[in-house]
């Protein structure tokens, strides 16, 4: 059975405010993921904004770690705060390469480091243009691992951000819902793709599909 210790430590910010620095020692999968998030939960609702996950002794994350970490960086970033990762092993870099999630995390090599960079890392957020790219790929996963409601939450929020190809996420959104049985919903997905988009026929064979698996 997997194992994921906790070191909490209080560090300040260039500004003076408090954050929290989370040394993490095991593995970050289904048996320890509820605590994990937990963890981050409390720290956030205790009103602590932001946090540094230090990951050097992480040994292994799986694909529910992975989306776990996405969406405790969302609820953060929601508060006007953020998590920062600390540390990273190489492996778990690569595997946030393959799944196109770096762009969604700042990495740093040291606790001093990532703190250093917080003031500056709101300016620099407010010159880019967001974007829900990433959370595509994390739809993907919470899809592929049976999480449906947590793949239409990542998916809806892709959307709302502005993703490259809009179209291909509500086509992914839709067949969300056709698997969970939300036939109206996944049809509402599919119709607000562009009639012309290289999308719209696969969105037209899964309206058919709804219909027939309803009837």
């Amino acid at each position: 059975m997997a194992v994921l210790n906790f070191d909490i430590k209080t560090v300040k910010l260039p500004s003076g405010e408090e954050a929290k620095a989370v040394f993490l020692t095991g593995s970050i999968d289904a048996t320890t993921n509820q605590t994990f998030e937990g963890r981050l939960s409390d720290i956030l609702n205790a009103g602590t904004r932001n946090a540094m996950l230090v990951l050097t002794n992480v040994k292994y994350i799986n694909s529910t770690g992975l989306g776990t970490i996405v969406k405790c960086v969302d609820s953060f970033r929601e508060k006007g705060g953020d998590i920062k990762l600390v540390g990273v092993p190489a492996k778990v870099i690569a595997l946030f390469e393959m799944l196109g999630l770096l762009a969604l995390f700042e990495t740093h090599e040291t606790i001093e480091a990532a703190v250093a960079s917080v003031g500056k890392a709101k300016a620099a957020e407010a010159k880019a243009a967001p974007t829900g790219d990433p959370e595509v790929h994390v739809g993907e996963i919470y899809w592929v691992n049976g999480q449906a409601d947590r793949a239409v939450a990542a998916y809806q929020a892709a959307i709302k951000k502005g993703v490259k190809d809009k179209d291909e996420a509500q086509l992914r959104l839709g067949v969300v819902y056709l698997g969970q049985n939300k036939r109206p919903q996944a049809n509402d997905a599919f119709k607000a793709i562009t009639p012309t988009s290289p999308w719209a026929q696969l969105a037209r064979l899964w309206t058919l599909y709804g219909a027939q698996k309803q009837s």
